[in-house]
């Protein structure tokens, strides 16, 4: 018998930062429901990378290949 295929609805995504200098990951979003997200915890003009998960009922995939640096912008209103 072969395998069920899980369905495709995604129930959500986490999303994993680091910093481009010094590598550790953390994760900065769990459990997001829309592929996209606003870091509002991090410094303006320093560089980022970020990775992402997605979790539907087949479970959790494996991260993305990490992203190019992003420079981080300050937040409107800051």
């Amino acid at each position: 018998m072969g395998e069920k295929i899980p369905p495709k609805q995604i129930y959500g995504y986490s999303l994993g930062r680091c910093s481009a200098v010094d590598g550790g990951v953390s994760v900065c979003c769990c459990c997001c429901k829309k592929p996209e997200f606003t870091d509002k915890k991090v410094m303006a003009g320093k560089e980022y990378e970020y990775r992402v998960t997605a979790e539907n009922a087949g479970g959790e995939s494996e991260p993305s290949e990490v992203s190019e640096p992003i420079k981080a912008k300050p937040l409107k209103g800051q």
